[in-house]
C-alpha cells in the first residue's frame, strides 16, 4: 500500500454493466372508481429486479410503497411488493418511479 490516490476510470459499457444504476421495476396499479369519480379502491403490485446479490431488496420494496401511498382518501388500499433475484447486474434504488407511476394513473383517471 502506497497511500497514494488511485484513478479509476470506466468506459460507458462498464458503467452500465458494473455499477449501481437502478432497480428495474414492474408496477401494476388497479383503481376502482365510481361513475361520479369517487375513489373506492386501489391495488398496487410492485416487483423490483433485485439482481443476483443485492441485500437491499426489502428496502426497495418498502420505498416503492412509501412513495406510492396515495395522497387522496381511498377506503380500500392494498400494496404487494416483491424483490426478485435475477441474473441481472447489480443496481441501486430509483425512488421516484413508484410516485411517478401513481401520479400518471391519477392523471389518466381524471380524464
Amino acid at each position: 500500500m502506497t497511500g497514494k490516490p488511485v484513478r479509476f476510470e470506466l468506459d460507458r459499457e462498464e458503467v452500465f454493466t458494473c455499477t449501481r444504476q437502478r432497480h428495474p421495476t414492474i408496477i401494476h396499479i388497479k383503481t376502482g372508481v365510481k361513475k361520479d369519480g369517487t375513489l373506492l379502491a386501489q391495488k398496487v403490485k410492485f416487483v423490483a429486479d433485485n439482481g443476483a446479490y443485492r441485500g437491499s431488496g426489502a428496502i426497495v420494496v418498502y420505498l416503492g410503497h412509501a412513495f406510492s401511498i396515495p395522497v387522496y382518501s381511498i377506503p380500500n388500499y392494498r400494496y404487494e411488493g416483491y424483490a426478485v433475484y435475477t441474473n441481472n447486474p447489480i443496481r441501486g434504488p430509483q425512488r421516484p418511479t413508484a410516485l411517478l407511476r401513481s401520479d400518471l394513473q391519477w392523471i389518466h383517471r381524471s380524464r
